[in-house]
């Protein structure tokens, strides 16, 4: 719900700058759901407001801050994307005489 409201948000915020009027998404314009708070239960298991416990077959290791997972159906299969939070550490910029 929270993202549905945000998207009405910003076409009414368009709207008023000048854009067009907010029209009703078709049925098969969005395929995707995101959640704002995601929680970690284990290495493949993560937990879902209101749909629960969701285990998956991942690619690589999550590391940091869980934000927000969005689940997206393609071709009869659905996929998870989980958006982080990490730390990134400055990296020098190498001067003129070692160029």
């Amino acid at each position: 719900m929270q993202q549905v409201i945000q998207r009405l948000d910003q076409s009414y915020k368009s709207f008023f700058r000048g854009g067009k009027y907010p029209k009703w998404a078709k049925k098969d314009r969005y395929c995707s759901i995101t959640f704002k708070s995601v929680k970690k239960v284990s290495d493949y298991v993560f937990q879902l407001p209101t749909i629960g416990t969701v285990t998956v077959v991942k690619d690589r290791l999550i590391s940091g801050q869980l934000k927000t997972a969005t689940i997206k159906k393609e071709h009869e299969k659905y996929y998870i994307s989980i958006v982080t939070k990490q730390e990134v550490k400055e990296v020098s910029k190498p001067s003129e005489n070692q160029v």
